[in-house]
């Protein structure tokens, strides 16, 4: 059974075993009526919403939203600094390669290359590696194609065509790995770096990677401390920035043909897929988590975009579903710079 398979069994026995022990409560302590209350409350647990989350879920986000929302929290205005979780993001390290820092996380961006990617191979057992994403970015870029080594192991194949279209080639492509401490493991990431042969980017190039994404027509700032899109606004089904429209989508199934949505046609935004694999230590194997963001200058245009992918969508077997009430935080989570969170 894979980590994914594993992880919804042991979700379905725990929502059984809560919902168990609701009805006895209710039976030993009201009798049939409170049995009949208890088995209605528990019902939210085994019923879904289109994005795949459970109902209780998505009530309690949507709570959240209403409450950050009335605090004012879903608003961002400031000139440089960025939004939500990148605004307490700092860089430790700028030079000769950037390593970004959050909490107990230490991110480094990469340079991505499929034909060099046998590292790949090792990522569910590197010490203290807990996240990698691979982000591929389309826009008015040429695309250029490109061939999976020889000498790549299964676990590389199957990123590869999770992540990236293996067909077209790909415009921009990076990766991020990402390490737990309490400090900077400086020497591990510069044996990992080294032992895999990786390209990572410095401070001004992690910088710019981050200001196109929140204004894709500007010039690139390669300051991190000024990379802020100036104004932020959530809504519950759209975050808008910098005057530009972003929607992410969360692939609820499908994962396997995500590469198949990035379009070959120019676009007059940016669109983006970032897959996050998570190595789960108890069990074995990665848990992947796929987000696909559209950002377009209004909301015509996004909305042709967005009805363009969702064809693509259909045609490629994936079903997208809108990151409802974290559309901010699943943005950061897309932009594939590790620090600001992984997975939904």
């Amino acid at each position: 059974m894979t980590p994914r398979g594993l992880s919804a069994v042991i979700g379905f026995l725990a929502r059984v075993a809560i919902t168990a022990a609701l009805i006895l409560a209710g039976w030993l302590l009201g009798g049939l009526p409170l049995t009949i209350i208890a088995t209605l409350i528990a019902v939210p647990l085994f019923v879904r919403t289109q994005d795949g989350r459970i109902w209780w879920s998505a009530i309690l986000s949507r709570l959240r939203f209403r409450l950050a929302s009335a605090r004012g929290l879903t608003h961002f205005s400031d000139s440089d600094r960025l939004p939500g979780t990148l605004g307490t993001t700092t860089l430790v390290q700028t030079q000769p390669y950037a390593i970004l820092g959050g909490r107990d996380r230490y991110s480094v961006v990469v340079r991505f290359d499929a034909e060099h990617s046998d590292w790949l191979d090792g990522i569910d057992s590197e010490p203290g590696l807990v996240a990698v994403s691979i982000t591929t970015q389309t826009g008015a870029a040429v695309r250029s194609g490109f061939a999976i080594a020889p000498s790549a192991g299964a676990l590389t194949r199957s990123v590869l065509h999770e992540a990236l279209p293996i067909t077209a080639g790909i415009p921009t492509a990076w990766a991020c790995l990402t390490w737990r401490g309490d400090a900077p493991p400086t020497e591990a990431i510069e044996a990992f770096l080294q032992r895999a042969g990786l390209q990572p980017l410095d401070g001004p190039a992690v910088a710019a990677v981050v200001s196109t994404a929140f204004v894709p027509d500007r010039e690139p700032i390669t300051s991190w401390e000024h990379t802020g899109p100036g104004s932020a606004h959530e809504f519950k089904n759209r975050y808008e920035h910098a005057g530009f429209t972003s929607v992410v989508w969360h692939v609820a199934s499908g994962a396997g043909r995500v590469a198949e949505l990035l379009g070959d046609e120019s676009r007059t935004g940016l669109g983006r897929v970032t897959a996050v694999y998570t190595p789960q230590p108890g069990i074995g194997g990665l848990r992947q988590s796929v987000l696909v963001t559209l950002t377009c200058p209004d909301e015509h245009s996004l909305a042709r975009e967005a009805s363009a992918l969702r064809v693509r969508a259909t045609g490629a077997a994936v079903t997208l579903a809108p990151c409802a009430t974290t559309m901010a935080s699943s943005f950061a989570v897309g932009l594939g710079v590790g620090v600001a969170g992984v997975g939904r």
